[in-house]
């Protein structure tokens, strides 16, 4: 039984089902936004580690999915716009040497947070959510514009053709990391609590921030493209179900949905190259943090 809840049911809670992780979403929010009597304190309890001046930090890991986009790319001798573009995450299975080793921990999808209460359960935090974001290869999409002057076989003028996207045309992936650094303000609120050692919590938040991708692009017979930029800005809300022991560590299970707007993607070394798109996204996240007493 064991064996099976961690290989079957806690990856399909939290991961692999779309329609449980939004379900699981509307479960949290209505923790959050309504009073259930039978919990054993008051919606206004804060447990010591939520007062005023207390720090907390959190490292761990999301699966992501996206929504269908839109991507236009402009240079000196094309400009075209492929529609319903489809991409996924790209996890990695679980072993100790990438996830637990600090060496590679940035290999995963991970999710890194700090953040201070500013007062009572409430907090402002900066995180760091490195999603991976990879087209599919080999799909086939509809196509609107030009290409010029390329010296490959996709010259041409476009009216809304369907083209597949093979390698020899384009790659398109943000795999070492979407990276939407942002900026989060949100509510804890406390469901129960088991004596002194445990508190079961509800949060919900929002914040928005930037897009900082390193972009890994190939486009017809320009130079792939794998670097760092500042991309664009994005918009999230989050809820999530918090577990506490000993007012000092905890696990964390997030749900997080937002949307992503990137009108400055760089797609080569030509300055006169880019490429614009918008998505949105789901995250289902599990983290591990520490509350830090306050240092003031």
């Amino acid at each position: 039984m064991q064996r099976l809840w961690f290989t079957k049911i806690l990856p399909s809670l939290f991961f692999f089902d779309k329609r449980k992780v939004v379900l699981f979403f509307v479960f949290l929010l209505f923790l959050f936004f309504s009073g259930i009597p039978a919990f054993a304190e008051p919606w206004s309890y804060t447990p010591p580690q939520r007062k005023a001046g207390n720090l907390f930090a959190y490292w761990g890991w999301n699966r992501a999915v996206f929504t269908h986009s839109t991507i236009s790319f402009s240079g000196e001798n094309y400009q075209f716009t492929l529609y319903k573009v489809k991409a996924a995450d790209i996890p990695i299975p679980f072993r100790p040497k990438p996830f637990l080793n600090p060496a590679t921990l940035t290999i995963p999808q991970y999710n890194f947070r700090v953040g201070i209460f500013i007062k009572d359960n409430w907090y402002l935090s900066f995180s760091d959510d490195h999603m991976k974001y990879k087209m599919n290869q080999d799909q086939t999409v509809k196509m609107k514009g030009y290409i010029d002057q390329s010296g490959t076989a996709y010259d041409g003028i476009y009216s809304g053709q369907q083209v597949q996207l093979t390698s020899n045309f384009l790659t398109f992936e943000h795999t070492n990391g979407l990276n939407y650094l942002n900026i989060s303000t949100g509510k804890y609120k406390t469901l129960y609590t088991l004596g002194k050692k445990w508190d079961i919590s509800a949060m919900g938040g929002g914040g928005m921030g930037i897009l900082y991708p390193k972009t890994n692009t190939q486009l017809l017979n320009y130079r792939r493209h794998d670097e760092f930029h500042i991309a664009g800005m994005g918009v999230s809300s989050e809820a999530a179900i918090c577990v506490t022991w000993g007012n000092r560590v905890f696990v964390q299970s997030e749900i997080k949905t937002g949307w992503i707007f990137m009108p400055d993607i760089q797609t080569t070394y030509g300055s006169a190259d880019r490429a614009r798109q918008q998505f949105g996204f789901l995250q289902g996240n599990v983290v591990f943090g520490v509350w830090i007493p306050s240092p003031w």
